[in-house]
């Protein structure tokens, strides 16, 4: 009988998260981006006091594909060199 092992996902509290990035993405911003439903979360058992957790691949995700635009969006230097552009 062959038996594989699968990885559980790697999960971090917003505190992690936002601590990880030395404070530039506070937990603030990540609970708005969980609020909106453009980080997906998990509750780690049921009831409004239970702690928020993110899952790694997840949370790269978002840093790939909300918060990246919204740097390049808000990044002084893509703003000049959009207004030497036109």
């Amino acid at each position: 009988m062959n038996t594989t092992t699968q990885e559980l996902p790697k999960l971090y509290s917003l505190k992690d998260l936002s601590q990880s990035t030395g404070g530039k993405i506070s937990v603030g911003t990540l609970r708005r981006e969980i609020k909106a439903e453009r980080l997906h979360c998990i509750r780690s058992r049921p009831g409004c006091n239970s702690p928020v957790l993110v899952r790694q691949d997840e949370y790269e995700r978002w840093l790939d594909e909300v918060a990246g635009k919204r740097q390049h969006a808000q990044s002084p230097s893509a703003a000049a060199k959009g207004r030497s552009a036109a």
